[in-house]
């Protein structure tokens, strides 16, 4: 069986968002998954060795209509995330929608990267397959990539 690190995932994803030049990095979690506290503390890990911490929002369902009810998160206090990562793809792409129904422009305004590697999910974002090097199988975003390098046996 082949699976995903979700730690290193995190990390990774964490690490390039930094190279990219965000500071202010939220989480879309989805506590009903035994994946996403991985991802989360991936992120957290990235983000720590800058002096930076992760903002969490949380997500009904891992989908479409559970981004967009996430984003909500995005739009309370007086300083917003310039990035987000989605637990998943179908929920960043649903995040990412909801922000631009709103007026966000992504990239511009903020970036959103998803994990999954689901193909359907390029439809509705510009996906640069090349921006990063080593990334785990199954990781991709609106400003990271994927070429999976490293497979690990369970």
């Amino acid at each position: 069986m082949v699976r995903t690190d979700g730690r290193v995932a995190g990390r990774l994803i964490g690490e390039h968002l930094l190279e990219r030049g965000f500071r202010s990095v939220m989480y879309a979690d989805y506590a009903g998954s035994r994946w996403s506290a991985g991802r989360a503390d991936g992120l957290r890990v990235a983000l720590a060795q800058a002096g930076l911490v992760l903002r969490l929002c949380d997500a009904p369902v891992p989908s479409l209509e559970g981004g967009r009810s996430a984003a909500a998160a995005w739009f309370q206090g007086r300083s917003r995330p310039d990035a987000v990562v989605g637990y998943n793809d179908m929920l960043a792409t649903g995040f990412m929608r909801e922000l631009q129904t709103r007026g966000v422009r992504v990239p511009q305004d903020v970036g959103i990267a998803g994990i999954d590697n689901v193909p359907l999910c390029a439809l509705f974002a510009r996906v640069v397959r090349d921006a990063v090097e080593e990334i785990p199988f199954g990781v991709w975003g609106t400003f990271g990539a994927t070429r999976p390098r490293r497979l690990r046996a369970r």
